[in-house]
């Protein structure tokens, strides 16, 4: 599992902290989840399922910044 350097947690925990930015954010976030959704939905090969697959893990992934930030900052 990549663990993110404690620099860089500091340095987004400002901008993650922000209510207005991650509510915006977690709401484009959600658009392109759906976009690849349907894009899964619409798959005509296995490799475009894979593909669509990765996306969603990683657009969830991004959901999670501001717990990963937090909680790495909170460590040291």
């Amino acid at each position: 599992e990549y663990l993110m350097h404690h620099n860089l947690a500091k340095r987004l925990l400002p901008v993650v902290n922000q209510l207005d930015f991650s509510e915006a954010f977690n709401e484009y976030l959600d658009d392109k989840i759906l976009d690849v959704i349907r894009e899964f939905e619409q798959s005509e090969s296995e490799g475009q399922m894979y593909k669509a697959q990765g996306k969603l893990q990683v657009l969830r992934k991004m959901k999670q910044i501001r717990v990963e930030v937090q909680s790495r900052v909170e460590r040291t």
